[in-house]
């Protein structure tokens, strides 16, 4: 990563040629704060527990939670801020990756942190497997939590098939909490990993998994901005009195509550658990065994590129759908614009026409014009002829001629 430094060596802030908020060293982070500002977040959802305790499931959750490592259901209930997670991502780096060391910065000061400290401040167990161990086999899993399901290796694992109540919670819970997940609809290699390991009581290294999901924000491009509840938390370790002092943008809360239970089919409009049977997932696919069709394929097998390539994956169809769109409208344009040419260009023809028309009968007109101008010159001419020689004969003086040569002499 290419720095950029003062005259007398010390790192230069360059925050002013990006606009940003917070001091940045780099180029790199300042096309990662430029990426990062303009990205969407995707919250996390935290259980409401009086609609766990309603639906008696608080117990069987809590047990789940101690299984796989979790000393406590509220490990995560953290606020998520604005800019907190926007300088966070920016900043963030891995020092070392076999000791599980990171590198980031929180109100401009630079700090490291490791898989132990995120156990530590979440609640987390310490240690714990990463990876799946040989004794893991997702078909036979999928198939006993689910009532049977036969998992092909292309097939979409919809979570809604899930029988148990206690697990299908979990499940929502963990992917937008642990893995920032926006849709919880299908279920991940890993998140059925997770769910393995509550059933099988194995202890799991959960910080890891949730390093892998906030490191998958600075590689995708294009992802959204999740996780921001652990940045909160680090930031509360290490600087506890700065977010108080700060005016932060605090993002809304969102909760697994009784309208998002009820959208998932978890529990139905009378606020009681929804039979797994009657939901429309698993009378569709029911239907679809029965009628021999082919189960959804699967885009990927490994959760790290599901998130990244679901996200690319909806930008791509919703740029081309925006495009086709824009297609679409640009050749209704280009037709009415050819329709208004075709349009115009016949009503200039009949105008040239009209105007044609109008100046040969206007010649006519005029010739027919001229002619009786030309006769009634002539006319005139010759009025005026005549009349010329008339006065002129009035003007020729008479002689009288007598029969004497002299005129008689008066009598005296």
């Amino acid at each position: 990563m290419k720095k950029a430094y003062g005259k007398k060596g010390e790192l230069k802030d360059i925050s002013k040629d990006y606009d940003a908020f917070f001091p940045i060293y780099s180029e790199e982070e300042g096309k990662r704060f430029c990426s990062l500002v303009k990205r969407k977040f995707s919250l996390p959802k935290y259980f409401d527990d009086e609609i766990l305790v309603g639906i008696e499931m608080k117990d069987f959750v809590n047990t789940l939670c101690e299984r796989m490592g979790w000393k406590q259901l509220k490990l995560v209930q953290y606020e998520v801020f604005f800019e907190l997670s926007i300088e966070f991502y920016t900043t963030l780096k891995i020092v070392d990756e076999n000791l599980g060391l990171f590198s980031c910065r929180l109100f401009g000061k630079e700090y490291k942190f490791h898989y132990e400290l995120i156990s530590e401040i979440f609640c987390f167990s310490h240690g714990g497997i990463c990876q799946p161990p040989p004794e893991f086999n997702m078909h036979k899993f999928w198939s006993e939590i689910t009532g049977g399901d036969k998992l092909c290796d292309d097939q979409v694992m919809i979570s809604g098939l899930i029988q148990s109540h206690a697990c299908l919670l979990m499940h929502k819970f963990m992917a937008h909490t642990i893995f920032g997940k926006k849709d919880s609809t299908k279920v991940s290699h890993d998140e059925l990993f997770l769910m393995w390991c509550m059933h099988t009581n194995t202890k799991v290294n959960s910080a890891y998994f949730v390093f892998r999901s906030m490191w998958r924000v600075v590689q995708a491009r294009k992802a959204l901005i999740s996780m921001g509840h652990i940045v909160t938390g680090l930031a509360m370790f290490f600087l506890p009195q700065e977010i108080e002092k700060y005016e932060l943008e605090l993002l809304e809360r969102e909760m697994l509550d009784e309208d998002y239970l009820t959208r998932a089919e978890i529990i139905n409009e009378w606020g009681e658990l929804e039979d797994a049977k009657s939901r429309r997932c698993y009378v569709f696919r029911q239907h679809s065994l029965k009628l021999g069709e082919v189960p959804l394929p699967r885009v990927v097998e490994e959760y790290e590129d599901v998130s990244e390539d679901q996200e690319e994956l909806a930008l791509q169809e919703e740029r081309m759908r925006k495009r086709k769109r824009a297609d679409e409208r640009g050749e209704q344009i280009i037709r009415e614009i050819k329709e208004r040419i075709n349009l115009s260009e016949h009503r200039i023809g009949n105008l040239i026409v009209d105007v044609s028309n109008e100046l040969e009968d206007f010649e006519r007109r005029s010739e027919a014009r001229m002619e009786e101008l030309t006769s009634q010159i002539k006319e005139l001419k010759q009025q005026i002829s005549q009349k010329k020689v008339t006065e002129r004969s009035m003007e020729t003086p008479i002689e009288f001629t007598f029969p004497f040569t002299s005129p008689p002499s008066a009598t005296k």
